[in-house]
């Protein structure tokens, strides 16, 4: 069940009429999500520090009494060309408290300045600096993500695959923008609801993100195969 304060947050985001039908303005909708931060409060106890990682601007979201020998990667969402660590600290915030977990959240180069794999390339160092300079162990870790940052973190997971990397103990996708072709009915048929996207903004986005590569890259078949994989090394971790 939806709760009143969901509710409430829906129809304030409605009035505040975020959704645009023209050529996309990046510098616009960098500035809306940064001047929208103010509806978002961070838990009182949970501290921030910043760090930087092979270049890229970080933050480790944690509680005092938090245990360290695990971690939450969080990637931001923002359509791959906007979002911070800024606008989307509450919401790494409050995953820690309630996972009782430390967050590296991670400010991952954003398109169309850095498209394509940049953001990816971002997200699979900090993995590894996890587990290479924190030494933290790969069944300690989530990467969790919202909207694009969803999308990213199943590209994060299909890379590290690839590289045969061990995966971590799970993922989690918040809403996860993973059809960045946009071959699905919903695209359409739930625009009334959206609150934050029109399919044009959707188009644009991923054109800038992914320039020339095929965006059916991420296919159910491949998510499928993957979440399997992930499950079965999770399984394994588990057994040691």
């Amino acid at each position: 069940m939806v709760s009143f304060r969901a509710k409430f947050f829906m129809k304030i985001m409605k009035l505040m009429s975020l959704k645009e039908e023209g050529v996309l303005d990046i510098e616009k909708q960098r500035k809306d999500l940064e001047n929208n931060v103010f509806l978002f409060k961070k838990p009182r106890k949970m501290k921030v520090r910043s760090l930087e990682i092979n270049g890229i601007s970080a933050e480790w979201l944690y509680q005092k009494d938090q245990i360290e020998d695990r971690a939450i990667l969080y990637l931001h969402g923002g359509s791959y060309n906007a979002g911070s660590l800024n606008t989307h600290r509450s919401l790494a915030a409050k995953i820690g408290k309630v996972s009782s977990s430390p967050v590296l959240s991670i400010d991952y180069r954003l398109a169309p300045e850095n498209p394509f794999p940049a953001a990816l390339e971002d997200a699979v160092s900090a993995y590894i600096w996890l587990v290479e300079h924190k030494n933290i162990k790969p069944n300690k870790i989530a990467i969790a993500g919202d909207s694009a940052g969803g999308g990213l973190t199943f590209a994060t997971l299909f890379k590290l695959r690839e590289e045969e990397k061990t995966l971590p103990a799970c993922a989690i996708g918040l809403s996860p923008w993973t059809d960045l072709a946009l071959t699905g009915d919903s695209i359409k048929t739930k625009a009334d609801v959206e609150i934050m996207l029109t399919e044009n903004e959707a188009e644009q986005s991923a054109e800038l993100y992914m320039k020339d590569i095929d965006r059916r890259s991420l296919s159910v078949e491949k998510l499928t195969n993957l979440s399997r994989g992930t499950l079965s090394a999770y399984k394994a971790s588990r057994s040691e």
